[in-house]
């Protein structure tokens, strides 16, 4: 069979396989498929010259002895080699063969010659092609080719790097129609020398991994068959393979982000050569081969890498065919130790396996260097059952007890046949760094909710809530609205629609919150019915929201929903409402028919009565050859004023062939569109200086229908207008905005954080005029929201407040505020985090002064009496002194340690941890000890 491709404008997806003619049968694998292929290239379908009369590009082959001795050696890593870089700086104009056909189209093509190579793989730093254009990489020896590559390949970094073909030979052909835009930019400039047959043709030479790993497809994999599907081999460079996974992010958005390790070598300038291979695994439990490598995708963009924990996130192209299934990953960043862990990898870039620890994790600094920090690492003391290999580099690792990544692989000398240690970056420590290109949650919870686990799901939706709706009622000290939303106003009856989506989810409840200036959510809490796959509900309890009267009209609310089920979660989705009601052109975003020269039309009707003076347009359109395009604007007297006629005509036939505008027309703007051909995406985003001018509206009416008028006037490109507005002098309102008055005061500079078993919560607000006082209120298990208050705290700018009663568990707050006419009104809830050094009676303090040199003092309390041993651990586990082990009597404690073992003798410096048992409850914490 064949696979067709699905394309974008933007974004291309890369298939890659091989296939099995008649006359290979013998030299490839039989377990393979067709290669992303389209319509056979005309090579095979016999026309043009002989491949004799085509000329050929000699490559120089490596010294492949030297690369396989420098490969034995390694570099410290699991990642793996499979070809070499070869440096050509090719073009159609300087290299290959031009013909042109009997209708009118031109072929070019080249012949790229290696001698020895078992594969090649072709490296394109420009790629940018006219509509029309048909590109394909043909390996001429083993009837094998991919393609065709066309104008929907081509992408904003401007490369294409093609998946391996085998062979020593790749025949370039590319087709141009009789007339295009313009001429193509293709520029070769690497040659991949495979030397590792990773194709397997020659059966003297078929490798395996090694004989201790176990193929996924084994039953040992059965628990494991939606992580299995998040993880992949890929390459870099067309040179070196590593191993990474799929991982979900905060809002459940499936944004294609890639995880792997920081020494693989992905980084902002090569990761457009990012090609992944997805369900590359054996046929048959045990054959440790025979996979198949059609199934891949190419191109990415770098997110962030961080040396020391040896992280590097990258966001792929493009999403993957839904029929490769691919599994989103959720990961745990508590850094909570692990009692063992299960790896999923490539070995030596084979077919995927999974191998099992049964050992609690420990942790160490990163043992392939780079970086001083400690404590950056796992290590795997070793493998019980299964190993890693080269290739493995960059593969996840798992906690067992939830299935979530806690880590990947950084290297180690865990191979089959030892008992050999591997150490795999920690998430937990990867999560934080210097910036958003050194960490991760700037890209994973881009709305700082900061959870410590994320579930994984597939992208289908199974296992996941998702938005549908929202509603909600405005009113103004208890009058309805106008069902505009307005400052000042308190949202009620407020109700979000959900979707269980792929599959049923029941005991489901969420919690939304704002993260804009001024919205306060009084009753954020709520649950939903058990949902059925595609059913939908609203909440049973509504929410409520209040908007402060200092929030401006016509800005946006945004809003987060944190949703859970019995099956998973957290699952975070976003919406959004703007204030007031903006009058708004008819019609956005609006279609550009293409090669149509009466175009299409969007009004605006002005309400506003006011002589122009003054006016500006903005427009902003997504078109993909801006050189096509005519924009006018009519007002409502009937004049017409032309903004932009087709900028790069009539210099060039077609114009300018850049993407994409967001332009400000300003009669005393600068740039001149019509010289204007800039090479860029977005082709202009600013003031310019409009064809006509906008003067010959001066001295007329606002009020009326005001019209745009976009036209495409040549063939093969489209796009859409997104907006436009008129920018005039009187200002034109065109909205509906009043503000509400009299309305709760603004709660600001928050604080609540635990002290000792209480906690203590601080807030400002804004006046402390027209209250009479506040009180405090708390939920608990088993008790609604009640008030923690025994008096009214008299009004005031500023609040501190203690709650020497505080549930160890994660609680909410509100605050009530008292109107002069007893009126009320709940700020909140603000939420205090579960204190994970507390249970019901117990509560362990951190030790002062952490790091220490001579003595630390460790401090705990005891709400009733209690048997209790205070004891002190290496990172081993083995337990180096016992401090107290006794019967104690409610209340506190603080024991002391020297930094001497039980006999007496001083231990090594390094980080300890102190564990308190008292019965059923165990509570620990960690100290350094320095020298």
């Amino acid at each position: 069979m064949f696979t067709l491709r699905s394309v974008s404008r933007s974004i291309s997806c890369f298939l890659f396989t091989v296939l099995v003619g008649s006359t290979v049968l013998a030299m490839i694998s039989p377990a393979t498929s067709w290669a992303r292929r389209g319509d056979a290239p005309l090579t095979y379908r016999g026309f043009g010259k002989s491949l004799t009369s085509v000329n050929v590009l000699p490559v120089s082959p490596p010294d492949v002895a030297k690369l396989r001795a420098q490969d034995e050696i390694g570099d410290g890593t699991k990642r793996v080699r499979y070809a070499d870089p070869r440096t050509v700086d090719v073009t159609p104009s300087t290299h290959g063969t031009w013909e042109t056909l009997a209708d009118g189209s031109r072929l070019w093509r080249l012949l790229v010659h290696s001698p020895n190579a078992t594969d090649l793989n072709l490296g394109f730093a420009d790629f940018d092609v006219p509509a029309g254009t048909r590109l394909y990489v043909i390996s001429p020896q083993l009837d094998y080719y991919e393609g065709p590559y066309t104008a929907a390949d081509n992408e904003e970094h401007g490369q294409l790097w093609v998946p391996v073909v085998p062979g020593d030979q790749a025949l370039i052909e590319m087709q141009l129609p009789a007339a295009t835009k313009f001429e193509p930019r293709l520029r070769l400039t690497h040659v991949g020398y495979g030397y590792k047959d990773i194709f397997k043709r020659d059966p003297q030479t078929l490798g395996k991994q090694g004989t201790c790993n176990n193929d996924t497809i084994c039953p040992e994999g059965d628990p494991w068959r939606d992580q299995i599907q998040a993880v992949a081999v890929y390459s870099i460079g067309g040179s070196l393979a590593c191993t990474g996974s799929m991982i979900a992010d905060v809002p459940q958005s499936f944004r294609n982000f890639f995880l792997t390790a920081w020494h693989c070598g992905v980084n902002g300038a090569n990761a457009a050569s990012v090609t992944v291979y997805w369900n590359f695994e054996s046929a048959n439990c045990g054959d440790l081969s025979g996979g198949d490598l059609s199934d891949n995708q190419t191109g990415s963009v770098f997110r962030a890498s961080r040396q020391d924990v040896d992280m590097c996130l990258i966001e792929l192209d493009d999403d993957p065919s839904p029929a490769s299934n691919v599994y989103y990953a959720g990961w745990d960043r508590s850094n909570t130790t692990p009692s063992g862990s299960v790896g999923i990898h490539h070995p030596n870039t084979d077919e995927k396996a999974i191998s099992f620890n049964t050992d609690a994790l420990s942790t160490r600094n990163n043992c392939i260097g780079g970086g001083a920090t400690n404590d950056t690492h796992w290590e795997v003391d070793n493998w019980e059952d299964g190993t890693t290999e080269p290739g493995s580099s960059g593969s996840a690792l798992f906690d067992p007890s939830n299935k979530l990544i806690i880590g990947f692989l950084s290297g180690g000398l865990a191979a089959c046949g030892n008992t050999e240690f591997d150490c795999y970056g920690k998430f937990a420590m990867a999560w934080d760094g210097a910036s958003a290109a050194s960490r991760l949650r700037d890209w994973l919870d881009p709305n700082s909710l900061a959870p410590n686990q994320v579930q994984g799901s597939f992208p289908t939706g199974v296992g996941t809530l998702l938005f549908s709706d929202f509603s909600g009622a405005d009113s103004c000290e208890g009058d309805p609205g106008n069902d505009i939303w307005e400052p000042g106003e308190v949202i009620e009856d407020f109700l979000v629609d959900i979707t269980a989506a792929g599959g049923s989810l029941t005991g489901i409840s969420g919690t939304l919150s704002s993260t804009t200036q001024g919205v306060s959510i009084t009753q954020g809490s709520s649950a939903w019915i058990n949902l059925n796959a595609n059913e939908s509900a609203a909440n049973t309890t509504a929410f409520e929201v209040a908007l402060n009267e200092t929030m401006a009209c016509f800005s946006q609310v945004d809003f987060v929903l944190t949703l859970t089920a019995n099956e998973g979660g957290p699952f975070a989705v976003n919406f959004s409402r703007e204030l007031g009601q903006l009058t708004q052109p008819s019609g956005l975003p609006l279609a550009i028919p293409d090669n149509n020269a009466a175009g299409t039309t969007s009004t605006l009707v002005v309400a506003d009565d006011f002589t122009v003076t003054d006016l500006n347009v903005r427009v902003a359109i997504d078109h993909s050859w801006v050189g096509d395009l005519i924009i006018s604007l009519q007002s409502p007297a009937g004049t017409i004023v032309e903004l932009m006629n087709r900028p790069g005509v009539p210099a060039g036939q077609f114009g300018c062939g850049d993407n994409n505008l967001d332009i400000t027309f300003d009669d005393s703007g600068s740039m001149q569109l019509e010289t204007h051909c800039a090479g860029s995406i977005p082709w202009f985003s600013g003031v310019a200086n409009p064809s006509e001018s906008l003067a010959a509206f001066n001295g007329e009416s606002t009020a009326g229908s005001w019209t745009l008028r976009v036209s495409d006037n040549a063939t093969g490109d489209s796009g859409n207008v997104l907006a436009w507005e008129l920018l005039s002098t009187p200002g034109i309102t065109s909205g509906v905005c009043e503000e509400c008055t009299d309305v709760p005061v603004q709660v600001s500079a928050i604080s609540l954080e635990r002290e000792g078993w209480g906690a203590r919560f601080k807030w400002n607000v804004a006046r402390s005029e027209g209250v009479a006082g506040y009180h405090v209120y708390r939920n608990e298990a088993g008790r609604a929201r009640h008030r923690v208050t025994d008096d009214l705290l008299a009004p005031a700018t500023s609040f501190d407040f203690v709650d020497p009663t505080a549930p160890t568990a994660e609680t909410q707050y509100w605050i009530e505020e008292i109107g002069l006419d007893q009126s009320t009104y709940f700020h909140g809830p603000f939420t205090l985090a579960a204190d994970p050094f507390a249970t019901g009676t117990v509560r362990l303090e951190a030790g002062r002064p952490n790091p220490f040199r001579g003595q630390i003092s460790l401090a705990y309390s005891l709400r009733e009496e209690r048997a209790v041993r205070l004891a002190v651990f290496d990172l081993r586990g083995r337990r180096v002194a016992t401090l107290v082990d006794e019967s104690q009597a409610a209340g506190s404690y603080t024991a002391t340690w020297n930094g001497r073992g039980d006999a007496g003798e001083p231990v090594a410096a390094g980080v300890y941890f102190y564990r308190l048992d008292s019965e059923d409850q165990v509570l620990v914490r960690r100290m350094s000890l320095t020298r």
